[in-house]
Order: C-alpha cells, then sequence, then structure tokens
C-alpha cells in the first residue's frame, strides 16, 4: 500500500479495540507492531465511551437501580448520628479532626458504601464495545454515539491559547506572554485506521463513511469533518450484518486496505473474515497460522 506521511513526516494512526477490550489492553496487546513501526508512524489508542455491562448488573435500569439504593444507604448513615459515629469510629484520624467532621463524612460514606457507582474502576478492567448487537446481529445499538465520539477524535480545531508567565515574588503582572496554538481535545488528522475484531469492523465503516461523506448523516449520523483515511488496517474483522450498512461496503471500498486473517481464530472464522475483503478493492491479504 503506498501511503503519504503527514506534514511531520510520521504517519499517524487510529486504533480501535476490540469488542470488551479497551484502548490500554490493546495497546498492550500491539505492542510488536508499534515497536516495529516506530519509526514512521504514530498509533492513537482511543476506548469506547459504550461500557459493557457487568453481569450482574445486565440491565441499565438494574445499574441504576442499585446506585440510588448505596446512595440511600449512605444519605441514611450520614442523617443517623449513631452510624455515623460508628462509622468515624473506624477511622481514628477523621475522628481526631472534629471539625472538619460534617464536611468529610458523606464523602467518606460515599467511598466506603457505593463502591460501584463512585470509585472508578482500574481502566484496563473497564470492558468496552463500539455497538451492542442484537442477539440476530441485524441492528447495532449506539452506534452513533461511537461515531459521535470518533467524530470529536478525528476533527482538528487548532485555537490559540494566550498564557501569562508570573515571576514569583513579584507583584501578579504579565512578564510575557506566550501564544501557544493547541488542539482543542481532538487528535486528528489521520492517516490510517487500525482495528481489531470488533475494531476492525468499525475500521471498514468508519473508512466508508470517510470516503463517501453522502452516507455520514443517513447511516452515522453525523458528518465529520475528515479527509478520507489513506489506509485501512483491519485484525480479525468482519463484515457488518445490519442492512443500514450496505451502503458502505456496495460498491466496494476504494481505500487501500490489509486484511489478517488467523487461520485457526475460532472467535471471527476465516470464511467470515473474508466476506470483509470483498467490500474492498484490490484488498491486502495476510493469513496467519495463529488465532
Amino acid at each position: 500500500m503506498a501511503t503519504t506521511a503527514t506534514a511531520s513526516g510520521r504517519l499517524r494512526i487510529l486504533c480501535l479495540h476490540g469488542h470488551t477490550q479497551n484502548g490500554i489492553i490493546f495497546q498492550k496487546k500491539s505492542g510488536v507492531l508499534r515497536k516495529s513501526l516506530k519509526e514512521v508512524a504514530d498509533f492513537v489508542y482511543v476506548t469506547s465511551p459504550l461500557r459493557v455491562m457487568v453481569p450482574d448488573l445486565p440491565t441499565v435500569e438494574e445499574r441504576e437501580a442499585d446506585t440510588q439504593q448505596e446512595l440511600s444507604e449512605g444519605m441514611t448513615l450520614l442523617n443517623c448520628p449513631e452510624n455515623l459515629n460508628h462509622q468515624v469510629g473506624e477511622c481514628p484520624g477523621l475522628a481526631r479532626n472534629e471539625p472538619y467532621f460534617r464536611d468529610t463524612s458523606l464523602w467518606m460514606l460515599l467511598f466506603s458504601r457505593c463502591r460501584r457507582s463512585i470509585i472508578m474502576p482500574n481502566p484496563e478492567l473497564t470492558p468496552c464495545t463500539w455497538w451492542f448487537a442484537r442477539p440476530d446481529g441485524a441492528v447495532y445499538r449506539e452506534f452513533e454515539n461511537s461515531i459521535a465520539f470518533l467524530k470529536g477524535i478525528l476533527e482538528t480545531e487548532i485555537r490559540y491559547n494566550y498564557m501569562y508567565n508570573y515571576i514569583p515574588g513579584i507583584r501578579r503582572k504579565p512578564s510575557y506572554r506566550i501564544v501557544i496554538p493547541y488542539c482543542a481535545g481532538m487528535q486528528g488528522p489521520f492517516d490510517g485506521v487500525l482495528g481489531f475484531s470488533q475494531g476492525a469492523t468499525m475500521a471498514s465503516l468508519l473508512t466508508a463513511l470517510l470516503e463517501r461523506p453522502h452516507l455520514q448523516s443517513s447511516v452515522g449520523g453525523h458528518e465529520i469533518n475528515h479527509r478520507p483515511f489513506r489506509f485501512s488496517m483491519m485484525f480479525s474483522g468482519f463484515k457488518a450484518i445490519p442492512t443500514t450498512f450496505h451502503p458502505l461496503y456496495n460498491p466496494p471500498i476504494d481505500t487501500p486496505s490489509l486484511h489478517v486473517i488467523g487461520i485457526m481464530d475460532t472467535i471471527i472464522s476465516p470464511e467470515r473474515a473474508q466476506l470483509l475483503t470483498h467490500c474492498f478493492v484490490e484488498p491486502m491479504v495476510q493469513l496467519h497460522d495463529g488465532g
């Protein structure tokens, strides 16, 4: 695949993780690839905003009910002096600072009682997904939300930030002003995209959306201000099932593509992965013996 790097001379590649993974996990698992291309490419790993629900709370309603119950328990303890004193008695450091007791007790209770809803989980252990598929695969729920998220990653808006530097010990007045251009929370533009499993399928759909902007609003729900990718790399990808996406695959996508398929893959069979290659013009296919 012939590619042209950005003005910096390096390729910038957007990396999309698989189902129940996240950007941190994918970054670690693709370490060999990153090291082999470290002289020519920068890899940007992102994590989908859609979290996979924990098994014991399979629905949004149940998760919200559980959160409300734990918050209610915390407020009950806060409003009941004997229970509250018992809780603080377990923390001598807090009990010794009586003036700050009332201000900090609620936070202590929230962190001790509302574990699921208040304490942030380890990012590495947070399973995420790019959509929630119906059992028959005919509908990808919340796909548009993922596209909205990726739109924010792809689009670049340069703004200018006026920063003032102050000299310690001197009356607060500007000593000099620095003008710094920065990207407003965004990370594009990108030369290409790389995806694994579900992320590879998302990569194929995103590639098609950028190549065919007239379909962005009707299929993806959002218009994306980004040039078409120069290349798309898909590892263990599969063709999206919903008929909504058929216009993205037909006619085949022109963007140069690389498809890596595992012959022994038991999750995404080689036959299923091959279907995605047919959605691209002159795809480059690489088979390997692993899964």
